[in-house]
This record gives C-alpha cells, structure tokens and sequence, in this order.
C-alpha cells in the first residue's frame, strides 16, 4: 500500500477515537462565584485572591467593570447568557493588568457618547479576551487597545459596532485571531503599532474599510477573509506581511485573478497599494485544515498530508500547504488538526 494510503487510513482511525476532554475548573479557596459569594462582578474581582477566578453564573448584570493591578481569570458559564452591560465608557476595562483571562461572556455597552465600548484595555499586558460576544452600538469599537502590548483577542464575535471592531494604539506584540468582526469597519491601527498578528479572522464590513493602517508597519496579516467591502486596506505609511510564510496570504472578496485549482493559491499577487501586496491570495475564506483551500476539510486535505508524510521543510516532497501548525514538519500533529475539523465548511 503506498504511504500516502497507509496515512489516510490512519487518519480514519483517528476520527473515530473518542475524543472527550474535560472542561472543568475546580473549586478552591482562590474560587470565588458571583452571585453566589458575590451579588456584582465588581465586587468579587475587589476580593478575590490573586491569580484568583472569578465563576460568573447566567444572568444579566448591569454594571461597568474596571480590573486594576489585578491577575485573574473571569469566567462566564455561558457566552450567550452571561451578560454584562453598561452604560458609560467602557463596559469592561483593564488598566494596569497582566496575565487577565476574560471568557464566555456577552460583553454590550448601551451608552450614548463617542467613546462607548465594551472593552478597553490601557497600558494593559499579557491579557486574553476569549470567546465573548462584544457588542457596541456606539460610534466606536468592540475592543479598544491603547499603550498595551502582548494581549490576545480570540475567538469573539464583535458586531454591531458603529465604527470599528477593533482599534489599537501604539499597541504591539498582540494577536487577533480567529474573531467574527461585522462592523462599519473592521481593525484601526493607529500610530506606531508594530509586530502585531492578525489571523484567521472573518472581517465584514458595510462596503467599507477592513483595515486602516496608520504609520504602522512590520504587523502580519494572513489567513483573514476580507469580505463585502469597496476599500479592504488603507494604508498610509505603513509596510507589513502579508502571508505566513508557507505560501498562504489572506482571502479578497474584491480579488479579480484566477487561482491554481491545486492548491488554491492565486496566480498573481493581490495588490494592496505601492508598498503592500498578498503574494498568495488564497481561493475560499480560510478553514483551519483546508490545506487545499477549497473551504472544506475532507479526504482531499487528508490525502496532501498523506502525499506529503514525514517532510520538512527544505525537502522535495515537502508540501508547505500541508503543514497546517507551520512548524515545518508534516506528521501526527498536522493530521490530528484534519481529525479535529473533519468536515468542517465556512460559506459566506
């Protein structure tokens, strides 16, 4: 049997492994749970004890947040019925914090003046923001980063927002990934923000800009599907990357060249402005282990893992766009992320 087919079925194997993992926080005395211990959020992030967490039962609470010289972790038991909602400035800010984990909450802010949002992060590092829905219909952003540096911003739906998903300023170092951002616009950088990533993101806007980029250069963009907008980039001086470094960019909607049906890379470039371009636009919207970028994963992304089984980087055989954790070897790792997204599709 030849090895590609020998891996396939291996592969197959794989997918019907049981696959359960535990998702539990144990109780202790650095637990505490709101409303249980605590009736407001607020209250129990003043008590709690360093790198403490914080478990927030469903319900509605209507309060603004501030986290201050704090290290903790705030946990929603339920994105969709975990509610925080305030009315002035920031819903949820972090000022001074480091190594904060906020996750499975609906995030809103409901008030009425221009700087309106539900979360806001000044001189603020090493936090995460998970797995929310950040809702802002203000004239200003979802997640508001300023003055703060290796923060993550993952796995959100921020919509509704009257200007733009996200906004970050003289920020560096961070990562957006793998967000839903529908808004007027979709991510501000503005002023000096550098070696930030952004990736995996869905970005819709209302026909207009994806990215403002303003004097801020060195951030890389890749595998983001810019749809539905007349502008995807403004850029003024700023220089920045365009793909991972495998072979893979972004996908354009307003991307008008043909593509290699193979691997579903663009034949020419995407060109952004004079300074700036995708060399490798991809064919689909990206899905994580879509390796031939059809917006599917199935026995075709299978069989590139297969063909390509036990390569490096460097060597002839090597496929880069199969080697889905880009860390240069394909193997076990790379096909247990096929396993993980059988089946999984991303239409828009």
């Amino acid at each position: 049997m030849k090895r590609w087919a020998v891996v396939v079925f291996w592969l197959f194997f794989l997918l019907l492994r049981l696959n359960v993992q535990a998702n539990t926080t144990e109780a202790s005395s650095s637990t505490v749970r709101v409303p249980q211990d605590y009736p407001t959020i607020q209250a129990a992030i003043n008590a709690v004890q360093p790198e403490g967490t914080i478990l927030v039962s469903n319900g509605t609470y209507k309060e603004n947040i501030v986290i201050t010289n704090k290290t903790l972790q705030l946990i929603g038991e339920n994105k969709n019925n975990t509610i925080i909602e305030g009315a002035v400035n920031g819903t949820v800010e972090l000022v001074n914090a480091t190594n904060v984990l906020i996750k499975g909450f609906t995030i809103k802010n409901i008030g009425n003046a221009a700087k309106n949002f539900p979360i806001r992060l000044h001189f603020a590092n090493k936090n995460r923001i998970e797995d929310c829905n950040l809702i802002a219909p203000s004239p200003y952003s979802g997640v508001w980063l300023e003055w703060s540096h290796g923060n993550t911003i993952k796995d959100n739906n921020i919509t509704n927002n009257g200007d733009y998903g996200v906004y970050l300023f003289e920020a560096d170092n961070n990562t957006i990934a793998d967000n839903t951002i529908a808004t007027d616009n979709g991510i501000l950088f503005s002023t000096y923000c550098e070696n930030n990533t952004v990736t995996g993101n869905i970005i819709i806007t209302s026909n207009k800009t994806a990215l403002h980029l303003y004097t801020c250069s060195n951030n890389t963009f890749y595998h983001n599907s810019f749809i539905n907008m007349t502008r995807p980039v403004f850029s003024i001086d700023s220089v920045n990357f365009w793909d991972n470094g495998f072979l893979e960019g972004n996908y354009w909607s307003a991307y008008g060249g043909s593509f290699n049906l193979t691997t579903g890379i663009g034949l020419t470039p995407y060109v952004i402005d004079a300074n700036n371009q995708d060399d490798y636009p991809l064919m689909k919207p990206y899905v994580l282990g879509d390796a031939n970028h059809d917006s599917i994963v199935n026995i075709k992304d299978a069989t590139q893992i297969g063909i390509a089984w036990n390569t490096t980087k460097g060597t002839i055989d090597y496929n880069p766009h199969a080697d889905l954790n880009m860390d240069t070897v394909i193997n076990t790792a790379d096909a247990d992320i096929i396993r993980q997204n059988w089946q999984k599709t991303l239409t828009i």
